[in-house]
């Protein structure tokens, strides 16, 4: 079930990123932890999307692709090693 977006698009704060190979999924919220923005972008549309969007924090997964994104002027970008990420850990020893 998917959240519906509430917020205005100049109330961004935070933006999430999801890397995939081909595909980004972007996932916005605003100061108020309200959805902001949910969209599906091809890898070469990401510049022109975070110029559209205003300036705030982009956090992603620390990985070979994360470099490309960073370099694309999103304003502070903030990586995390996968082990971090709940969602990845496959068992209790990757803590």
């Amino acid at each position: 079930m998917c959240a519906k977006k509430t917020g205005s698009i100049e109330d961004l704060a935070v933006v999430g990123i999801d890397i995939g190979k081909d595909t980004f999924h972007l996932v916005g919220f605003d100061c108020s932890g309200q959805l902001v923005l949910r969209k599906q972008i091809k890898r070469l549309a990401l510049e022109a999307t975070f110029e559209k969007l205003p300036q705030c924090v982009v956090g992603m997964e620390a990985c070979l692709s994360a470099h490309f994104v960073s370099r694309a002027g999103t304003g502070t970008v903030r990586s995390c090693p996968s082990c971090s990420i709940r969602c990845l850990r496959t068992s209790q020893s990757a803590r």
